[in-house]
């Protein structure tokens, strides 16, 4: 089986020198040939036993004739000129790979020339410093040869038709495998090494945190539809099992090679790009293949660990987020998925591999979130259902918290690798398991709370001083509650309690649902003008021109916090922007294009313009500065200082238009979205929303979830007053909601009853539902509670007569009921 040569690594520490130069020919002294090669131990291990049998046929064979003196120098003389030779060669074959590179496409030599990461470091002015520079490495290294690239080449789709030339190939070289098939071809020598425009373009929808090797990083990217060729072309010819002995051998190869090299970037990457070519095969999601697959991530995890000890995982990360697609992506991470949750069902000695496969998730993680929205993997890809059933949430995070105390008190930074807890690794845990963690962390807040409170002042407040309470009239709700909240100390991770004034009653849920409807219903009043609407997109954001003071936006906050720590459903739609601002993400131009867009489609024109005969400031003559209306009165606004003496033009364009996506969403309510998020934070844990949460996962928090489970919500019904379970209007409602209705009658029978039409977060099985009877049969319409999710039904005589008339209430309700 063929080796790569490079396996010994490229950059060892330095033995004694080879010798003087001789005409660009190193000189060794005779004695380190030895000691060089394979050791004098290993010389000796490999000489014949002498046997008793061997010694008498010696003794009679006639003695051999000791060489003269001038024979001796002769064979010194053939011995030193073929040195000299070997050396000659291994330098002039150096000084080509420093020059030229060697024959595959892309390298991980550092001295070679199709590495470009080193490209800089190995052009030089002239051969002759190129040449010095060769000598000098060939008299430092240990074994010169080992600087050598092999002599395997890149494999491309053309190769792909000679099956036994795969296998003898492709298979049985990590090397080579890591360095085929190419999506983006390098430049010649003497050209621009710079990708081409479009591979780079920073059009719209393209996020721009690149770094200086981002051009690099692309020279690296693998072509998935040769890919594709390969795996079609190997899985039609090659029985599964030999392919499965093929990849395993493979995979000992990468972590044979990946041993022996030195520990650089571009050795973790040759690992990376092998092992994400290798998982794009379906077979790896048999349990059989599981042992490949293990093998494959322990060396991921391993080179992973070592770009760690030099501070380049997020160069890795990168990667992943320039040059992994997504379709190539998404199977990756399937494929470990899969492994993980085998790992889970099988036994304890998966253990170290399923914590290896969640580091290893992590930087494709990592790399998937940088992404622009419309590239990145469904963010639900990265949750592992089994972890999520199995996981011990207290004493997970519990030691998670113990671990980021400690490293509070001793001043350091947390380190997520030092102790291991899946809280650490929070993307992979599903948006209601998250809010199980917030009530967790609330819990635990609420008892340190209460042990703050002195026995003394616990007597004076009574147990009102245990809650948060708000205690408001109908006719003043929002002026009450902004007295509650400018209350000074308030403490709002206490247990909520409401009370309308006048009226009796527990709060048991009902008082609270019915407390927020009210109030956001105020705040979101259009007189009030505190938010901009768009009618189009039924979506609400932030008007900075509103004259309605900042505490009214800090009290907005403050609602939106309680109403997840509380489980209730604001119902109000914000786009994508509000949560990622909650969570101090910067929004983008897709976030533009949600919440207007229209003008999104204006700025794309701008960014996609390609005339060459008429210049953008001659099409557009538009400047840095915007013509906003105020109340009736127009006044422009400049994107940034002298912005309107600026024409936008191809070179500042993408300028123009990153400005004005931020001017809409964060310039032009600045005031009002700080005392927003400062209303927010007053209720919720900042670093705990920050480290848990995707934007879309505090959407679903706030405003419920799109999954509608009935057949739970079923479980948690109950039939008071007058009907029980038996009772045939009992089966004919949940007949009538499971196999009359369709999806959109089911949503407006939830709206109908509860006052929303998504889910809580904890899905539809959190929620209580109370179905009441409403008199004897009757020509009367169903009505709701929706603040107690209380359904009244007649008796009606029949379940058609009740299936016409659930959907005359459900047709005609705005979401109150119909009484």
């Amino acid at each position: 089986m063929e080796r790569s040569e490079e396996q010994s690594n490229a950059n060892q520490k330095p033995n004694e020198p080879l010798g003087d130069q001789d005409n660009g020919v190193m000189e060794v002294d005779e004695s380190q040939e030895i000691s060089n090669g394979q050791g004098s131990e290993q010389v000796q291990s490999l000489s014949p036993q002498v046997t008793d049998e061997d010694a008498k046929m010696t003794s009679a064979q006639p003695e051999a004739k000791e060489p003269t003196s001038e024979e001796i120098a002769e064979q010194k003389k053939l011995k030193e000129e073929e040195r000299k030779a070997r050396v000659k060669q291994t330098v002039m074959k150096l000084f080509k790979q420093m020059k030229f590179g060697c024959n595959k496409e892309i390298c991980y030599n550092k001295y070679c020339f199709k590495n470009h990461f080193q490209k800089k470091d190995l052009t030089f002015s002239n051969d002759q410093i190129r040449f010095q520079e060769v000598a000098g490495l060939c008299q430092r290294a240990t074994d010169p040869n080992s600087l050598l690239c092999s002599d395997s080449k890149s494999f491309s789709v053309d190769d792909l038709k000679e099956v036994d030339k795969l296998t003898e190939g492709l298979l049985e070289d990590a090397y080579a495998f890591a360095s085929s098939f190419i999506k983006n071809r390098p430049m010649k020598k003497d050209e621009d090494v710079s990708m081409v425009e479009e591979s780079k373009s920073c059009g719209a929808g393209i996020l721009r945190t690149e770094s200086e090797y981002a051009d690099t990083l692309r020279l690296y990217e693998v072509n998935f539809e040769e890919v594709q060729v390969l795996i079609d072309t190997l899985t039609k010819n090659i029985e599964e099992s030999k392919l499965k002995a093929a990849f395993e051998s493979l995979a000992m190869l990468f972590e044979e090679d990946y041993s022996s090299m030195e520990k650089s970037f571009e050795n973790a990457l040759m690992v990376w790009r092998g092992m994400l070519t290798l998982v794009q095969f379906e077979q790896f999601m048999n349990f059989d293949w599981s042992e490949v697959l293990e093998r494959a991530i322990n060396i991921l995890h391993k080179s992973l660990q070592d770009l760690r000890t030099y501070n380049r995982e997020k160069l890795l990360v990168e990667y992943v987020q320039l040059c992994i697609p997504k379709q190539a992506l998404g199977n990756f991470v399937l494929r470990l998925q899969n492994y993980m949750t085998i790992s889970l069902m099988i036994n304890q000695r998966w253990k170290h591999s399923f914590e290896q496969s969640i580091m290893v998730l992590d930087v494709l993680q990592s790399g998937n979130n940088k992404k622009s929205y419309r590239q990145r993997v469904d963010h639900k890809e990265f949750y592992n259902d089994a972890v999520n059933k199995d996981l011990d949430i207290n004493k997970d995070f519990n030691l998670w918290i113990k671990e980021r105390e400690r490293c509070r008190k001793a001043n350091v930074q947390f380190d997520k690798y030092r102790i291991f807890t899946i809280c650490s690794f929070p993307w992979i845990l599903d948006s209601a398991f998250k809010a199980e963690i917030l009530k967790h962390a609330n819990r635990i807040n609420q008892d340190r709370e209460a042990l703050s409170i002195n026995p003394m002042d616990l007597l004076s407040m009574g147990r009102a001083g245990m809650h948060l309470m708000f205690e408001v009239n109908r006719q003043s709700i929002l002026d009450d509650a902004l007295r509650v909240i400018s209350r000074p100390n308030q403490n709002f991770k206490k247990p909520l309690r409401v009370m309308f004034t006048g009226e009796p009653g527990v709060d048991e849920g009902g008082v609270r649902k019915e407390f927020f409807q009210l109030l956001i219903k105020d705040l979101f009043n259009p007189e009030y003008a505190m938010f901009n609407f768009n009618e189009n997109k039924v979506m609400y954001y932030i008007n900075g021109l509103s004259h309605e003071p900042n505490i009214n936006f800090e009290l907005i906050g403050i609602l939106m916090g309680l109403a997840i720590y509380n489980n209730i459903i604001l119902g109000v739609s914000f786009p994508q922007a509000v949560y990622k601002l909650l969570l101090f993400e910067e929004p983008d131009f897709e976030d533009l294009q949600e919440w207007q867009p229209e003008i999104a489609q204006s700025l794309e024109f701008i960014l996609n313009y390609d005339d060459p005969s008429t210049s953008l400031e001659d099409v557009l003559g538009a400047t840095f500065s915007l013509e906003v209306e105020n109340f009736g009165h127009k006044q422009d606004v400049e994107l940034k200082p002298n912005g309107s003496a600026i024409l936008v033009n191809e070179e500042n364009r993408q300028e123009y238009v990153d400005l004005y996506v931020k001017y809409t969403f964060i310039g032009q309510c600045e005031d009002k979205l700080k005392a927003f998020k400062r209303g927010f934070y007053r209720v919720c844990d900042e670093d705990l929303m920050r480290q848990f949460f995707q934007p879309e996962e505090l959407e679903q928090l706030i405003n419920g979830s799109s999954v509608l489970d009935f057949k739970a919500w079923q479980k948690n019904c109950k039939f008071i007053e007058g009907y029980t379970n038996d009772s045939p209007q009992a089966k004919w409602l949940w007949e009538i909601i499971h196999d009359d209705f369709n999806e959109e009658q089911r949503k407006k029978f939830l709206q109908f009853v509860t006052g929303s039409d998504r889910a809580p977060i904890l899905g539809l099985g959190s929620v209580k539902l109370y179905v009441g009877r409403h008199g004897e049969d009757s020509d009367m319409l169903p009505s709701s509670h929706t603040c107690f999710n209380h359904l009244l039904v007649p008796e009606y005589s029949s379940k058609e007569k009740m299936l016409t008339k659930l959907l005359l209430a459900i047709n005609n309700s705005e979401g109150f009921g119909l009484m």
